[in-house]
């Protein structure tokens, strides 16, 4: 599996036991075709976690009939997450209302911010804003 050790050190142990296979997802379409098929080589039980763009990721998940534990959006990208949310409502509504926010000491961006936020917020329950946010992080099983 092509996956940067830098990945795995930081990622898996998070989201998977110690022995998960990792892999940032290929964008080209033969590259995830090869994945699917190495990943349905894995034996049954085995713990995957795939990272990269949404469509990317369903796509190998679909080919080598995996089964989702998890499904993360990654923030600001899948490469290095500041933020792992669920892809749910409830998740994303807490963290555009309670935790982002203006950093200090930048008062002329304060109010524009805000009202984004608040927007964001209200639009967080909505499925098809949560699709907007491309990045994801996977969570698998063979």
């Amino acid at each position: 599996m092509s996956a940067s050790a830098s990945a795995r050190d930081r990622l898996g142990p998070l989201l998977a036991p110690a022995d998960a296979v990792c892999l940032e997802v290929p964008r080209g379409r033969v590259e995830r075709r090869a994945a699917a098929a190495r990943l349905r080589a894995l034996e049954p039980g085995s713990h995957i976690v795939l990272r990269g763009r949404r469509g990317a990721v369903q796509r190998v998940v679909r080919a080598a009939r995996l089964d989702v534990v998890r499904d993360l959006i990654a923030l600001p990208s899948a490469r290095s997450p500041a933020f792992l949310i669920e892809d749910a409502a409830a998740p994303m509504s807490l963290l555009c209302g309670d935790i982002l926010g203006v950093p200090p000491g930048v008062t002329a961006l304060v109010a524009p911010t805000d009202a984004l936020l608040r927007v964001a917020r209200r639009a967080a329950r909505w499925r098809w804003f949560r699709r907007l946010l491309v990045w994801r992080v996977v969570v698998a099983r063979r």
